[in-house]
């Protein structure tokens, strides 16, 4: 009788060449071994074992968890489709609250898909590249000190306009392990556009960090657990482990249009409320805070954002005037202005560092 085994990745369902199976006959002794082929693929031929005859069969790869079952020798052939799991740390809450990130900041020639052909790294974009230039990019960004790598968790929409084609994010528990297997961590945006659903293709295991969508000004419309409660809906998800986050539209404060939809008159300013509901109440763990980081004539973005990031330090660090406790990430400064405007990368980069360096108490940041 033989063992038709097919050996997958539990998280891309990928098959894994080279792993090492072994069917050990418990009733006589006898073992069998054979290596999986480029499709994952091996035949345990338990040669002369008698029908009834239990059978242990193990799988090993050192890149993954090893895995054991129990069997008996059968009169026919038995097909087999065996996972096993990734080997690779989760980081710590800890660790993924520091935010040491680029998400468009690195300079990486190799790549084939681009801003305005800037060879910037847009991290969601890392989907697009090829086998080489993917592992480059983990290379280049563990190599520059990074470690947080923003990443969409959907392919519902244009990465960014029409510089990056389309992409199957049914492969996006693949990108993911890639990176978390290189030491990275994802952080995802969780929801497309006008989109209040979380795509059930990613494996919530994989995502150690994320947020409510790129610059979504109302993951909240009300104070209520329910479906316009983006914070909530995606707790439900990814699970207590995953950190939540908000990133908000260049000077928005807070995640709500309309006070009277929380029960106050027109115009009342709510903004330590609706963070008191959401960090406390729907599980969002901070800001990645977003403003105009540059210069320009007429306008100081450099001291404009480090006044607006000062403001919010009092409050998130210290709680001041009743505000909770809870992560501040200076999250994008100059991104836009090095792409979209193909600004000076150099001075771009130079801003994005002044005006994190110009606050203290920050949990971290992401724009090179």
């Amino acid at each position: 009788m033989t063992f038709k085994t097919t050996v997958k990745d539990a998280t891309t369902r990928q098959p894994i060449p080279l792993c090492i199976v072994e069917g050990n006959n418990q009733n006589n002794g006898n073992g069998f071994v054979r290596g999986t082929d480029g499709e994952g693929y091996a035949d345990v031929d338990m040669k002369d074992s008698p029908i009834g005859d239990d059978v242990t069969l193990t799988v090993q790869h050192p890149e993954y968890g090893n895995f054991v079952g129990y069997y008996k020798i059968t009169e026919d052939n038995q097909i087999l489709s065996i996972e096993l799991n990734p080997n690779f740390s989760r980081p710590s809450k800890d660790t993924v609250r520091s935010f040491r990130g680029s998400f468009g900041g690195l300079i990486i020639p190799e790549l084939e898909y681009s801003i305005n052909d800037s060879k910037i790294l847009f991290t969601p974009g890392y989907v697009v590249e090829s086998d080489s230039v993917r592992d480059r990019i983990c290379k280049t960004y563990r190599d520059a000190g990074l470690t947080h790598f923003p990443i969409n968790l959907y392919n519902d929409s244009p990465i960014y306009h029409d510089f990056y084609p389309p992409w199957d994010d049914l492969l996006i528990n693949m990108y993911l392990t890639e990176l978390l297997e290189t030491g990275l961590i994802p952080v995802g945006s969780m929801f497309s556009d006008n989109s209040k659903i979380v795509k059930p293709v990613v494996d919530p295991k994989l995502v150690p960090a994320g947020f409510t969508g790129w610059e979504n000004p109302w993951p909240i419309i009300r104070p209520a657990q329910d479906s316009d409660n983006l914070f909530y809906v995606a707790r439900q998800y990814f699970g207590p482990d995953c950190l939540i986050y908000w990133h908000n539209p260049n000077g928005q404060g807070a995640p709500y249009y309309n006070a009277v939809d929380w029960g106050y008159p027109p115009g009342t300013e709510l903004n330590a409320i609706v963070w008191n509901y959401i960090v406390k109440q729907s599980g969002c763990q901070g800001l990645l805070f977003q403003s105009k980081g540059w210069n320009e004539p007429g306008y100081n973005g450099v001291q404009t954002s480090i006044d607006r990031l000062r403001d919010f330090v009092p409050r998130f660090k210290h709680g001041i005037n009743g505000w909770p406790l809870c992560d501040l990430n200076d999250f994008e400064e100059t991104v836009y202005y090095m792409t979209t405007m193909n600004g000076n990368h150099a001075l771009g980069m130079k801003w994005a560092q002044e005006i994190r360096n110009s606050v203290l108490e920050l949990n971290g940041y992401c724009n090179g």
